[in-house]
């Protein structure tokens, strides 16, 4: 358990869950600059290329109702290495075909992987840290995620521009790789006691929080506010085309 490693460990074991965090936001956004020669490449429209992030989306948020709950009764790790493997697997098939069904189908199965990894990574923290420390970490959470979606549409961009699109999976490849293999070499199980999996009591749990008008209030101001960084994407989307489109 981690709660009985070193000091040493837990501190790199928390900065690589910071590192982690904002791989959520390059998988949704470094590809948005390639829409464009994704659509010429694979002989269809804009709005079909533009379905793979709308697959993606759905997977990824309906897929964090139930992973919470599972990953209380199977632990954190291996679910964790599941999603770092799959999320590895399905980047590299997704370069190796022409077809966009197939393509929403893994990003599909992206959405998942990542709503594995975000509710694991954060759940490390509760785990590990006293509530205290939980409060202290969670302040920079959002900063630390943020990069993600303000970071990926430019590196996406110039990979796409240097390279082409299939570098920008390339680069989720890799960055869950790296992900992967420090999991592998350096984490370990730390869920301290498994809790079983009780669906009626899990629906209690949902009934109770969408009474709760405070707390549908919070979950109202977050869907604006990432409404905005979805807002930027577009608009920097349409800024680059606007910019390959238009003569110099």
């Amino acid at each position: 358990m981690l709660r009985e490693a070193s000091e040493q460990r837990i501190r790199l074991i928390t900065i690589m869950a910071f590192v982690s965090i904002p791989l959520s936001g390059f998988v949704t956004d470094i590809y948005l600059p390639s829409f464009p020669s994704m659509a010429r490449e694979l002989s269809v429209s804009e709005k079909d290329v533009q379905i793979t992030l709308t697959s993606y989306l759905l997977s990824y948020g309906i897929s964090q109702l139930f992973v919470g709950a599972i990953l209380d009764s199977i632990g954190r790790y291996r679910p964790k290495l599941l999603a770092l493997f799959l999320l590895v697997i399905s980047s590299i098939l997704i370069t190796m075909t022409n077809s966009i069904l197939l393509i929403c189908l893994l990003r599909i199965l992206q959405g998942a992987a990542v709503s594995v990894l975000v509710v694991a990574t954060r759940a490390i923290f509760v785990d590990i840290y006293d509530s205290e420390r939980v409060k202290h970490y969670l302040s920079y959470f959002t900063i630390v995620w943020s990069c993600g979606p303000i970071l990926a549409p430019f590196l996406g961009g110039y990979l796409e521009k240097i390279f082409n699109w299939h570098a920008n999976f390339y680069f989720l490849a890799f960055y869950a790789g790296f992900l992967f293999l420090f999991e592998w070499f350096f984490s370990e199980e730390s869920l301290p006691q498994k809790k079983k999996l009780n669906l009626s009591e899990n629906i209690g749990l949902y009934k109770m929080m969408l009474k709760n008008k405070i707390f549908m209030l919070g979950i109202f101001i977050l869907g604006l506010s990432y409404s905005i960084v979805m807002l930027f994407n577009i608009t920097d989307l349409l800024l680059l085309k606007i910019r390959f489109t238009l003569p110099l």
